[in-house]
């Protein structure tokens, strides 16, 4: 894909590159790092579409393949989790499973040194969602008090915050509310999505029970 290809090279080479591409890819400013972006979802949506884009094609998905291996070797570098860089920090568990490395986000989300990293480099709290569904397809869901602070009345899925500091991982975290919560012990299963929302970081799981 461009942009990773970009990526490997050096600065002052990668400034040579985009230059004639600034229009289309112009490089802006998120949370203090520079980023390259289509300048239109359009230009991406055609991009990563192999029928049109012909010559000019990005694979999407060789893209998240080739940024897992890379997060991957980071996050078991010489330099150990402190020498991760702050865009693994901050992508790997996204990448891994977009590439469909699920047991490695897994593995890589119960690090409690890698969460604990992650936390310095930018304001994220986490937290545990757990899908249960039955045999008909139903799953369960609990709402919010109308009381609550934020989200109040709103309908969501059992689980709760992993309170790091406590040693407690995503998976731990998700048993424990779904024992105290509704009382069920259930076995988590697959890990289903990765979700990031209002500073929250979520790993939302599969009840195999």
């Amino acid at each position: 894909p461009l942009v990773v290809k970009a990526e490997r090279l050096q600065e002052e080479e990668l400034r040579d590159f985009l230059r004639p591409l600034t229009s289309l890819f112009p490089v802006t400013k998120e949370g203090g790092h520079e980023v390259i972006k289509p300048y239109h979802k359009s230009l991406a949506d055609w991009l990563a579409d192999e029928k049109k884009a012909g010559a000019y094609f990005v694979s999407v998905m060789e893209g998240h393949r080739m940024l897992a291996d890379s997060c991957w070797q980071e996050f078991f570098g010489m330099n150990g989790i402190g020498g991760m860089s702050a865009f693994a920090l901050r992508n790997s568990l996204f990448h891994l499973h977009s590439a469909g490395r699920d047991n490695d986000a897994v593995i890589m989300s119960s690090n409690l040194e890698f969460l604990k990293r992650r936390r310095q480099i930018e304001m994220v709290r986490y937290a545990s969602r757990v899908m249960v569904c039955d045999s008909e397809n139903r799953c369960l869901f609990l709402r919010r008090s109308k009381h609550h602070r934020i989200f109040a009345g709103l309908w969501e899925l059992p689980g709760g915050k992993v309170d790091v500091d406590e040693g407690e991982t995503f998976i731990m975290t998700a048993e424990r509310e779904m024992r105290e919560v509704t009382s069920l012990n259930v076995v988590i299963g697959d890990l289903v999505e990765i979700i990031e929302m209002h500073e929250i970081l979520f790993l939302v799981f599969r009840s195999e029970e």
